[in-house]
């Protein structure tokens, strides 16, 4: 079951296997990230559009409290509970689209992004401009133009040509790192 495992996350372009070597977490380039981006921008935007019937005020009010939630969060550097809650803004919206084939992608995808290989490094203006994406999404949640919304997930919150310069930083020393190690492993 293991060997298994292993080989479907080689599948999915998690890992490398290295033969009689061990296996590593894969480096993500910039094309994979931009494909990424792509792929959750219209995922997000096509949930937020199925659960817009189902958008009360309340779910509205939950998505701005867990933004002020990650705001605290990066104040006391608490980066873990800061990226759960910045995880939970989004699931609020995601969840109640219903569509679990839609929320297993998404999972995977930013499984991919942010988890496998996990990266503690921050890029402080990339979340203070994300948490203002978050306070956008909120107020145009508000006024109900939920395709409005969908548009901005879209073309500026998950739109890696807007938010390139942050995720070269972002990835840059982990890619360093994760490149030596499979020159080790290769070695």
């Amino acid at each position: 079951p293991l060997r298994e495992a292993l080989v479907q996350l080689e599948t999915e372009g998690f890992i490398t296997i290295f033969h009689r070597r061990g296996a590593m977490a894969n480096a993500l380039s910039p094309k994979i990230i931009r494909n990424v981006y792509t792929i959750i921008g219209a995922l997000e935007s096509a949930a937020l559009m199925c659960s817009a019937s189902r958008m009360a005020p309340e779910v509205i009010d939950t998505m701005e409290e867990h933004t002020d939630f990650m705001v605290r969060c990066l104040k006391e550097k608490n980066f873990d509970e800061y990226l759960a809650h910045n995880n939970d803004f989004h699931k609020v919206y995601i969840d109640l689209s219903d569509n679990e084939e839609l929320i297993h992608r998404l999972d995977i995808l930013k499984q991919r992004l942010y988890d496998f290989p996990r990266n503690y490094e921050i890029v402080y203006a990339w979340e203070d401009a994300g948490l203002a994406e978050h306070r956008e999404i909120v107020r145009i949640l508000r006024t109900g133009n939920f395709s409005e919304a969908a548009r901005y997930l879209r073309e500026v919150h998950w739109n890696y040509d807007v938010q390139e310069e942050f995720v070269r930083q972002y990835y840059a020393k982990h890619l360093e790192a994760v490149e030596r190690k499979k020159a080790r492993m290769r070695g």
